[in-house]
């Protein structure tokens, strides 16, 4: 009964981030695709994976035109207009700074850091900001982000920087520390 138990769990440990990275990429395919579809006109709508087709083409022709400067101009002036849409100016602002972080043009963490927490321990802590002047914040504060263990989420502090003790981490290996609550240590 015992190894049937271990054969279970190995299974398990196996299966399943291979099932929810598949399931999830299948879904944000299919979502990609029904986006598509919707652009395609009635008759040709019944093609697999059309949608996406049409989809990809619309980004790579985006990503084309980017380089020619009246093109630009147009997404400024689009940009500068939506911003002035109290609702869709924060949403827009979020959905692109998380683009941004995604795609690479950005990295959204800048260094690991140990952060002192009142009456116990240390938490590891991620630099996100170090100009604060725009938010009319004090010089000599930073923001760090603190990731919870085990969940997606985190406290952002606002921090002098001289109480933070930088560690010599990836980002990704103290994302990965968070997110297991310590069971992963490899690098």
């Amino acid at each position: 009964m015992r190894r049937l138990w271990r054969f279970l769990q190995d299974g398990m440990l196996v299966a399943f981030p291979v099932i929810v990275t598949v399931y999830t990429g299948i879904y944000l395919l299919k979502l990609g695709n029904l986006v598509g579809q919707m652009m395609l006109p009635d008759r040709f709508s019944h093609f697999r994976g059309g949608g996406l087709l049409v989809l990809l083409l619309l980004v790579v022709l985006a990503g084309l035109l980017w380089s020619w400067p009246p093109f630009r101009h147009g997404v400024g002036y689009c940009e500068r207009k939506m911003l002035r849409v109290p609702a869709v100016s924060s949403y827009y602002r979020v959905v692109k700074e998380i683009t941004r972080s995604a795609i690479g043009k950005k990295d959204p963490f800048t260094q690991v850091v140990l952060v002192q927490e009142a009456g116990c321990g240390k938490r590891i802590g991620l630099l996100t900001a170090q100009q604060m002047e725009e938010l009319h914040l004090p010089k000599q504060l930073v923001a760090v982000y603190l990731p919870f263990g085990t969940q997606l989420g985190g406290d952002l502090l606002l921090l002098p920087k001289e109480s933070l003790e930088p560690v010599d981490m990836t980002v990704e290996a103290a994302l990965r520390f968070c997110m297991t609550a310590g069971v992963s240590v490899k690098d």
